[in-house]
């Protein structure tokens, strides 16, 4: 039953704090300006206490009093102080209804350790709410029915898992027309739709918002896996894997109307798609940054990705396939990819890593170990740019499009990309390239290493050093190390610490 309700804000859900401030690790040495701890990573900066943030800000560490309504323990920070939650409903059926009409929030619910509440029927969420499982809770339609519909409102859930469910559109959850929803160290896994929208489907109007969230496992027999909205869609430190859908969009399908979706430090990894395009994601317009796309597939083109414009920021696409064209990604409008990693994608026919069939341009891009017929790294039918990239691999360039050199790239091993500025590096051997494994380097994605051996000038890369530091165009790597490092910058999405 009920007990007194303690009122927190819903602005709490965009104050969660991200992987820069863990609260695990062993505290960093005394020394730092003031007397402050230096540092390396966040970690080093744990001071024990679960309401302030642990962050390493240019080798020092800080360590500032969270935002209210930050998760600790069984409740939120409040004044820089863990209070513990006070308003608790029944850890079943009854206790959730009666929290959902009540509405407002943080409803928590009185759980023995992990419990699964099986409904009866879909639950119709019709008042602003905020619903906290505490990390307890599992909400399930038992395979038999949706699990929520969220019906115009704003409607937040946190720490809690949505699953078992069976709906049209929307196997876990539907987001009415007009409605917020927004999931906060949540999961949505093992649902189903007949139609689209496995996980989520989410009608227009409004937002979705995904943080610290996971959502994996889900099928839809049409479009959208994971999730297909028809709003705005943010993944903020979120993970969706292992979803399937029948058309377009495995992992997340945003669906055509201009909408954007935007993906900060997540990671797509294998969905799947049967019989369309974008195993991880298909998208109108894709802001991506610091993420992973790994292990998606597709039956025809972007095995990663499939969108008509995107930005994509120091990120890394691996080990995606296409059974046609665009391994990694497929691209139909206008695209910049900036510090980022395409390595081990392969496509059935065209572009092992990248498909371009609009306007393209590439800026500190390593494509490596990339796999087609036509065009191992690239095939283009559009306008493409190359800067400072590195092309191990060959390019298919297929009609007259304008295809340029914006300076300072390499092409290994062959000369297919038409890279012919002075500066530019082309019939390379693999030996003189000198590249590593993909791998983890440091930073929030892996990249690519250049090697060196005891003479940098004789046995490194070519790539080491060969962009002057006045074209360099970043002024930092993939990883977030300064660039230049050296007498110039490096070629690719890595810059060789020196």
């Amino acid at each position: 039953m009920r007990s007194s309700v303690w009122w927190i804000g819903c602005s709490v859900f965009f104050l969660l704090c991200g992987p820069g401030c863990s609260e695990e690790g062993p505290s960093g040495p005394m020394g730092g300006a003031g007397g402050m701890p230096e540092c390396t990573v966040a970690a080093d900066c744990n001071d024990g206490d679960e309401c302030t943030i642990d962050a390493c800000i240019e080798g020092i560490c800080d360590n500032p009093v969270a935002n209210d309504g930050f998760f600790c323990g069984g409740g939120y920070c409040q004044s820089g102080v863990c209070e513990p939650l006070t308003s608790l409903y029944s850890c079943n059926e009854e206790g959730l209804l009666e929290a959902v009409a009540a509405g407002g929030g943080p409803h928590g619910f009185d759980c023995d350790g992990e419990q699964t509440i099986t409904t009866t029927e879909e639950i119709i969420v019709g008042n602003d709410v905020i619903l906290d499982g505490l990390g307890n809770l599992t909400v399930s339609g038992g395979g038999t029915h949706r699990v929520f519909v969220i019906n115009s409102v704003d409607a937040q859930l946190w720490r809690l898992t949505v699953s078992g469910g069976l709906g049209d559109d929307g196997g876990g959850i539907q987001a009415k027309f007009g409605s917020t929803l927004g999931l906060a160290s949540a999961e949505v896994s093992g649902n189903t739709a007949d139609f689209n929208g496995g996980g989520i489907f989410a009608e227009g109007g409004g937002r979705l918002t995904l943080t610290d969230s996971t959502v994996s496992g889900n099928t839809a027999r049409f479009g959208g896996g994971g999730i297909m909205s028809y709003k705005p869609i943010s993944l903020t430190r979120s993970t969706v894997s292992g979803n399937a859908a029948g058309n377009d969009g495995g992992g997340v399908w945003c669906a055509p109307g201009g909408l954007t979706l935007t993906v900060t430090d997540s990671v797509i990894s294998a969905n799947a798609v049967s019989d369309g395009n974008g195993g991880g994601i298909a998208s109108d317009t894709l802001i991506m940054t610091n993420s992973t796309v790994s292990t998606n597939s597709v039956s025809t083109q972007g095995g990663g990705v499939f969108c008509r414009d995107a930005t994509i920021i120091g990120s890394t696409f691996s080990e995606n396939s296409a059974n046609t064209d665009g391994g990694a990604f497929a691209n139909l409008g206008m695209v910049t990819v900036t510090n980022s990693t395409f390595s081990a994608n392969t496509a059935g026919q065209s572009g092992g890593a990248l498909l371009n069939l609009g306007d393209m341009s590439l800026l500190h891009v390593t494509l490596s170990d990339n796999g087609a017929p036509n065009g191992r790294a690239v095939a283009t039918g559009g306008a493409l740019s190359f800067r400072n990239t590195l092309v191990d691999g060959d390019c298919n360039i297929v009609g007259s499009p304008s295809v340029v050199s914006a300076g300072n790239n390499i092409e290994s091993p062959g000369n297919s990309c038409r890279l012919t500025q002075e500066s530019d590096q082309v019939d390379v051997t693999r030996d003189e390239l000198n590249l590593a494994a993909l791998a983890d380097n440091g930073g929030p994605t892996q990249t690519h290493a250049l090697l060196t051996g005891e003479d940098i000038e004789i046995d490194g890369s070519v790539a080491i050093d060969a962009v002057p530091s006045e074209s360099c165009g970043e002024d930092e790597d993939q990883r977030g190390v300064r660039r230049p490092s050296g007498e110039g910058c490096d070629v690719g999405a890595y810059e060789l610490l020196q």
